[in-house]
């Protein structure tokens, strides 16, 4: 969409210009900002597009701290204002509902986390209602850097908004049915984003499941999103992602959610599958692995913006195709001897773990991997375990190696920023990798020892010529 930008001068003799015109295409939203913060210069108008914030205009603040936008002949529906120039990184927005010929005023606080709401259409002053109504709540859950709260402060305030939230869409229906329903699936929404973000966010504290209200085991279940209206809601994306994650935590890892039978038990519209699978894109090591996934919903992702978010993804991990040179590396034993993968383990098929001393999940892959290793041992496979400990703490690895009788070929990269780590962009461990006797990448992002799938793939990779 074309972004709009003007400056505050222009802006407000556009807007005075409308108003004395009775211009009825030209929406105005115009304010002042009080106790003006020098690190504000700008403010942001986001539209919503597929259940996500997307830029559609900016203004620079005059001297005195205000602003206007002019807008003409904007779609009508939810728009944010924010201070912040990214759309899903700003901690603060003021939804409105513009339709063309609205004049709004929204005057903002010092840092744009509050805002005083006045004029538009009937639309605006009752999605505002429900804002001031729920502001506290929603703050509470979505925004946990700004303040300390938990759960022992948000479950007691999220159940008192709970009556409130329903008598409002009672309400709303009564008098408005085609907006009433717009707004009540939005309050929905919102009850819903909160009470998700507060559980899956950072905070001092976290509640067990036998804490959670009742609103939770209520609302959410089995394919509850089955309607693509979800994505008139800016926070409609987000919303699918937390849901999501909610249906199969502590159920089944993370590297499984996307398995593409379990979300379409939970997910039952096609839109909304294939735009949580695109926000899922950028944890697939490669090509392979995004092609597996976008499979079920190719033509999703034929065009537009989610073809956009599959070709970038593709584009990361393209360097480390199936087939594709491995990383040469070269890197010393317990006794000091140097391996590299081409050199000194020419001819093999290579099962390379990156792991270190001090991470729990690789610790835990170590007896699975002696028994593979075992299996085996009479194979054409060299298991290699590269360490990334940090360089200060060699020793400790040494004794490590030594005291637990590690097998196959032990190495120390020295931390994070080596040239192995570095060049397959690894940030977490443990992370395996599968190399054929040519050292060529079989997989980037092989199955772990514990994972039953590694001994059929390693019989495949030995029988391939």
């Amino acid at each position: 969409m074309k972004k709009h930008v003007i400056s505050a001068a222009a802006a407000l003799w556009i807007s005075a210009a409308a108003m004395a015109q009775g211009n009825a295409k030209i929406a105005v939203i115009s304010g002042r900002m009080t106790s003006l913060s020098p690190a504000i210069k700008n403010l942001y108008l986001y539209s919503t597009l597929e259940g996500v914030r997307e830029s559609f205009a900016s203004v620079a603040i005059n001297t005195e701290g205000e602003y206007a936008f002019a807008l003409n002949n904007p779609k009508e529906g939810l728009y944010y204002l924010s201070a912040s120039a990214e759309p899903e990184r700003g901690r603060s927005y003021t939804r409105l509902y513009i339709k063309p010929g609205d004049h709004i005023e929204v005057d903002l606080s010092a840092k744009a986390d509050s805002a005083f709401v006045t004029g538009g259409s009937r639309e605006e002053r009752m999605l505002d209602k429900w804002q001031r109504a729920s502001d506290k709540v929603y703050r509470l859950a979505l925004y946990p850097l700004g303040d300390t709260a938990t759960y022992a402060t948000f479950f007691p305030a999220f159940e008192k908004l709970l009556p409130v939230a329903e008598q409002m869409k009672k309400e709303l229906v009564d008098t408005d049915k085609a907006f009433g329903s717009y707004l009540a699936r939005l309050i929905d929404a919102d009850l819903q984003i909160a009470s998700l973000s507060l559980i899956y966010s950072l905070r001092t504290k976290h509640p067990v499941k036998s804490q959670y209200p009742a609103y939770y085991a209520q609302t959410f279940h089995p394919g509850m999103y089955c309607d693509a209206a979800l994505l008139e809601n800016g926070d409609g994306a987000k919303l699918i992602s937390l849901y999501v994650m909610h249906m199969f935590i502590g159920k089944d890892s993370v590297a499984k959610i996307a398995d593409k039978d379990k979300l379409y038990e939970v997910v039952c519209n096609d839109t909304l599958k294939a735009l949580y699978v695109a926000s899922t894109l950028g944890s697939y090591k490669t090509p392979e692995g995004i092609e597996q996934a976008i499979a079920p919903l190719k033509s999703f992702f034929a065009t537009g913006r989610l073809n956009e978010k599959y070709t970038k993804a593709l584009k990361g991990v393209s360097t480390f195709k199936a087939g594709t040179a491995g990383h040469e590396f070269n890197y010393p034993d317990t006794a000091g001897r140097f391996y590299s993968l081409r050199k000194d383990l020419a001819g093999k098929v290579v099962y390379l773990d990156l792991w270190a001393t001090w991470c729990g999940p690789c610790k835990a892959e170590l007896p699975h991997l002696a028994k593979v290793e075992e299996e085996f041992a009479n194979e054409n496979v060299a298991f290699v375990s590269i360490s990334v400990d940090e360089v200060k703490d060699k020793r400790k690895w040494l004794d490590f190696v030594k005291t637990n009788h590690l097998g196959g070929i032990q190495l120390f990269a020295g931390g994070f920023q080596s040239d192995i780590a570095s060049f397959y962009g690894i940030k977490a461990i443990p992370r395996f990798m599968l190399f054929d006797t040519k050292g060529n990448i079989v997989s980037i992002d092989a199955p772990r020892p514990s994972n039953a799938e590694l001994k059929l793939l390693l019989r495949k990779t030995l029988a391939t010529k």
